[in-house]
C-alpha cells in the first residue's frame, strides 16, 4: 500500500498539457442544484450533498458536507483554498464513545474523466484543513455531553480507486467490513495536527486495474487510527472527533515542480497563488511557492521573467484588466523583497482576454483566475 505525504508547501495549478486533473470538479465548484443546500451549514441528510455537487456523491446514512463560503465572510468553516466551495467529513469517531456498533466515518465517492491505466505512474493531491471550532459544533448538535468533546487531528485519509461507481444506497461503511476494500493510497502520518491550517496531502502510485472512481475516507478502524491527543489518566476520558475540510483536489500524470517546469518549458502556472475576491494581496498559502521560485532565480542570475495576471470573465474587462495586472505587480514585489534584482522582473495583467477553461462552469472560472511565470 502506497502512503501519502504530508506536505506543507505546494507547486501549481498546471495547464493541460503538462499534467491534465482527470478528477471531475476538484474543487466542489459546480453545483447540480441549490434545493438542498445553504451557505455555510452541515448536511442533515445524505442527499444534501448527492443532490447539490456535480460529479460527487457519499452512501447510505452519511452526512458529509459541501460548504459555500458566503459573501459575508460570517461562517464557522474556514474560507476554502481555492473558490468558494469545499468538502467536509468525518474521519474520526469511535464507536465506544457514540454507543453505535461500529466507528463513523464519512465518504466522498468522485468520478474521473477518463479511466486510469494500470501500471501507469500518476500524482495524487489535494489541500486538507483538520478542524475545531466546527467539528465540535456539530459533534454537540448530535448529542449532549457530560466533558466537553475534543477536536483531534488523524492519519488514515485514503482513496480507494474502483473501475464501477459505488451506489449512492449503498452502505458503504459495512462493504468495507465485509470485502475487506483497501485504498491504494493512504496517509500514514497525522494530517494537519496543527488546526485552522491548509496542508497539502501530495504522492504518486500506480494501479493493478484500470479505475474510473475513486472514494476518499477512513478505511480502517479507529482501534488502528493514529490522533495526536493524549488523555489524561486521571479525567474522564472525552469524546473525540476529527473532522477536515478538503479542496483542490487533483488526479493525473505527475506535475513538475517550479524548477524543472521553467527549466524544461519557461513556462509555469502557479497552483497555489489564490486570491480573495477584488483582492492582490498574497494569501499565506502561496508564500513557499513563491519561495520556490525566488530561490530558482537567485540560483540563476542571468534570467529575467514575466509575471501575467489572469481573471475570469465576472466583472467588467476594464476592472479586471487592473486587478490582474495588480495581482501580477504584487508577486514582482514579494520577488523584489527577497532580493531578486527588480531590472529581472516584468508583470502585465490581462484580465479576461485569455481563458484556458469554459467560463461557464465554476471550475472552469477558477482555473481562468490564474497567474503564470514565464522565462524571457
Amino acid at each position: 500500500m502506497r502512503k501519502l505525504a504530508n506536505l506543507l508547501w505546494a507547486f501549481a495549478f498546471c495547464p493541460i498539457l503538462s499534467g491534465q486533473n482527470l478528477a471531475l470538479n476538484p474543487g466542489f465548484e459546480d453545483l447540480k442544484s441549490t434545493q438542498y443546500h445553504s451557505p455555510c451549514t452541515f448536511s442533515q441528510h445524505n442527499f444534501n450533498f448527492n443532490e447539490t455537487v456535480a460529479h460527487w456523491n457519499t452512501f447510505m446514512d452519511l452526512t458529509p458536507d459541501i460548504i459555500s463560503y458566503p459573501d459575508s465572510g460570517s461562517c464557522i468553516f474556514p474560507r476554502p483554498f481555492a473558490g468558494q466551495r469545499m468538502a467536509g467529513f468525518i474521519n474520526y469517531y469511535p464507536s465506544e464513545q457514540t454507543r453505535w456498533l461500529y466507528d463513523y466515518h464519512e465518504f466522498l465517492q468522485g468520478e474521473l474523466r477518463e479511466p486510469l491505466q494500470p501500471g501507469i505512474l500518476y500524482e495524487i493531491s489535494f489541500w486538507a484543513n483538520r478542524q475545531d471550532t466546527a467539528a465540535l459544533h456539530h459533534i454537540k448538535s448530535l448529542d449532549q455531553y457530560t466533558v466537553p468533546p475534543v477536536a483531534v487531528s488523524s492519519n488514515n485519509i485514503g482513496v480507494a480507486f474502483m473501475p464501477n461507481k459505488a451506489s449512492q444506497f449503498e452502505n458503504f461503511r459495512a462493504s468495507i467490513r465485509q470485502f475487506g476494500i483497501r485504498p491504494q493510497v493512504n496517509t500514514d502520518s497525522i494530517t494537519a495536527p496543527q488546526a485552522g491550517e491548509w496542508v497539502w496531502v501530495k504522492d504518486t502510485f500506480r494501479l493493478q486495474t484500470a479505475a474510473r472512481y475513486f472514494v476518499l475516507g477512513n478505511f480502517f478502524s479507529d482501534a488502528r487510527t493514529l490522533v495526536n491527543y493524549e488523555p489524561d489518566p486521571l479525567e474522564v476520558f472525552p469524546v473525540r472527533v476529527a473532522y477536515y475540510c478538503i479542496d483542490e483536489i487533483y488526479i493525473g500524470p505527475p506535475r513538475a515542480d517550479i524548477a524543472t517546469a521553467l527549466t524544461r518549458t519557461g513556462t509555469y502556472t502557479f497552483r497555489n497563488l489564490h486570491f480573495d475576491s477584488g483582492s492582490a494581496l498574497l494569501r499565506q498559502e502561496a508564500l513557499q511557492e513563491l519561495q520556490g521560485l525566488a530561490r530558482f532565480l537567485a540560483t540563476r542570475p542571468s534570467i529575467h521573467i514575466l509575471i501575467e495576471g489572469h481573471t475570469d470573465e465576472i466583472g467588467n474587462n476594464e476592472d479586471n484588466l487592473l486587478l490582474s495586472k495588480a495581482r501580477a505587480k504584487s508577486v514582482c514585489r514579494y520577488l523584489e523583497a527577497q532580493g531578486i534584482a527588480p531590472a529581472r522582473l516584468q508583470y502585465r495583467g490581462h484580465g479576461e482576454e485569455q481563458p484556458i477553461a469554459d467560463n461557464q462552469t465554476a471550475a472552469g472560472r477558477q482555473a481562468n483566475r490564474r497567474v503564470v511565470c514565464k522565462v524571457l
